[in-house]
């Protein structure tokens, strides 16, 4: 009975064993993988870099006043890339073929793949009513903005006006007197905001040397993060990241319902972001700073 027990037990560890063993292989095989996988990244981006300076090089010693754009997203594996070339001059239709032919031979150089080229003529840039409206109300914010910071002795590093999901402000100060309330100074800058545009606008200050070092460590590793996520997975609609209030936050937007499948689809998907990340940090050899992975749903609801 004894050895029953012993052996059943020994089975027991085995199996436990065996189990983290196989997790193991599967992890170390996604982060391969994935390191496949920004490496040919890297490589598609190099690429695309040396076809627009080659196909500029080239416009311009034809004497061609054009640009190009893509419709359909040029980092990331298409059947066909369809490229727009903006010409300012309606005589160059008459050039058609020879941009044709520079655009498909520069593709074809620097292996991008079947190409589409379509040759539009540029459009004037018109400002709209609703722009010029914008862009008025941001000056005048910033302008109320910058006479408090200035009242109170204070420098802004940056200023970033967002409208979207709501309107808000995030002002960077360089070091400060720690006297000063952030808090306070948030509430007066939404006050004078409000009593000269009539316009409730969040307010966030942050002072520089803490938040913008952080944030230009972590940019190379949240483009790795909007790149390969946007790459492996057609559900993914959107990225977002926010460094207040800490710990960082990697939101994920998806198209996915909320259910007990797409639930595993977003376990899957965080695991890749945390994959990528590591990958990513070991390249840079950086050193490990918290962080959460959100997952959004298509109603914006969390799934992991």
């Amino acid at each position: 009975m004894r050895i029953k027990k012993l052996l059943a037990g020994l089975l027991v560890v085995i199996l436990f064993t065996a189990g983290l063993s196989t997790q193991q292989v599967n992890a170390d095989k996604l982060k391969d993988e994935i390191k496949r996988s920004m490496q040919e990244t890297e490589k598609r981006k190099e690429a695309l870099s040396n076809f627009h300076e080659e196909i500029h090089k080239k416009f311009d010693a034809a004497g061609y006043d054009a640009s190009l754009s893509f419709s359909n997203d040029p980092l990331f594996y298409q059947e066909k890339l369809e490229v727009i070339v903006h010409i300012k001059d309606s005589n160059l239709m008459k050039q058609r073929e020879k941009i044709d032919a520079i655009v498909k031979e520069a593709a074809k150089t620097h292996k991008l793949g079947k190409v589409e080229v379509r040759i539009e003529k540029a459009q004037k840039n018109y400002e709209s009513e609703q722009d010029k409206k914008l862009r008025k109300l941001h000056n005048k914010i910033f302008t109320v903005t910058k006479d408090i910071l200035k009242e109170k002795g204070l420098e802004a590093s940056g200023m970033i006006i967002s409208s979207t999901p709501n309107q808000n402000i995030r002002i960077e100060i360089r070091q400060h007197d720690k006297s000063i309330n952030i808090s306070k100074l948030e509430e007066l800058i939404h006050d004078e905001i409000y009593a000269a545009t009539e316009e409730d606008i969040k307010v966030e200050v942050r002072e520089h040397i803490e938040s913008a070092e952080k944030e230009i460590a972590w940019m190379p590793i949240l483009q790795a993060v909007h790149q390969e996520m946007r790459k492996h997975f057609d559900e993914v609609s959107g990225f977002a990241h926010s460094f207040h209030p800490a710990p960082l936050q990697i939101i994920i937007k998806t198209t996915l319902a909320d259910n007990r499948k797409t639930r595993k689809t977003a376990a899957r998907m965080e695991e890749y972001v945390h994959t990528i990340i590591d990958v990513k940090r070991e390249e840079l050899n950086t050193k490990k700073e918290p962080y959460t992975v959100i997952i959004r749903d298509k109603k914006h609801n969390k799934l992991n």
